[in-house]
């Protein structure tokens, strides 16, 4: 998972430095043969005019300027003057460093976000509207879509359904995961009939298969996630809440 820093650059010479530590071998030193795992999201957004340089470390101590890639793609650069997003694939440095240099209006918001083992350094792309997603409905079925990026697989992380009356379900399964919008099903679950005022379904997840301990559901890159919960009979609201994260 990622390690994500924000901060509002609000005069010049401000920096936001975020640590990346490379690979090391069982005596704890950095093996010749082993680059760093690690990639840096940076995502730079508010309104502002001015110039932010990029620079990476070896030692933590003295930076150096670094080319960072526009995500998806794009030509490198080692500087910005505008809103953008972009990445940084460690290697050998140890930390990653963004700097205002020049200031001329405004105020830039940086987001960095460090991830070692998966895609969610490109969380630092994501608004928070994105990532905590929530659908409501009364009597009808209800749908969450979580729109399809061109470049961008979802995992859905966290996920609780919960309806203010007893729920009399209409169809079975009353709750799928599909992957797009009337694609194959990725998840299915019979919700129960319970609580005489209303429930909270906490929804267990299946384990991830990277060995990493943690749960959710991964789609394929390009494609919606859609949550859909059926009519829970005549009467009752449903609420889905779900959190997401790039995969």
């Amino acid at each position: 998972m990622a390690v994500i820093n924000r901060e509002l650059f609000s005069a010049q010479d401000m920096s936001l430095t975020v640590f990346c530590g490379p690979s090391t071998n069982a005596s704890g030193l950095i093996a010749a043969s082993q680059a760093n795992s690690g990639r840096v999201g940076i995502n730079l957004s508010g309104t502002w005019a001015g110039t932010i340089n990029f620079s990476a470390s070896t030692d933590g101590v003295k930076f150096q300027a670094i080319a960072v890639t526009p995500f998806a793609s794009g030509t490198n650069v080692s500087s910005a003057t505008g809103n953008g997003n972009w990445f940084f694939d460690a290697q050998n440095f140890v930390a990653f460093r963004v700097y205002f240099t020049t200031k001329t209006s405004g105020n830039p918001i940086v987001t960095l976000a460090v991830a070692n083992n998966d895609a969610t350094w490109q969380d630092a792309f994501l608004a928070s509207t994105t990532v905590y997603v929530n659908s409501q409905a009364t009597s009808g079925a209800n749908t969450l879509t979580q729109a399809a990026q061109t470049n961008r697989a979802w995992c859905c992380s966290f996920l609780q359904v919960s309806t203010n009356q007893r729920a009399s379900w209409v169809t079975n399964p009353n709750l799928k995961i599909q992957d797009g919008s009337g694609g194959s099903t990725l998840f299915a679950l019979d919700l129960m009939d319970v609580g005489s005022s209303g429930y909270i379904y906490d929804i267990t997840l299946p384990l991830l298969d990277d060995g990493s301990g943690r749960r959710g559901i991964v789609g394929t890159v390009g494609n919606a996630m859609v949550i859909t919960v059926a009519s829970p009979g005549s009467g009752p609201k449903t609420n889905i809440n779900a959190k997401f994260r790039a995969a």
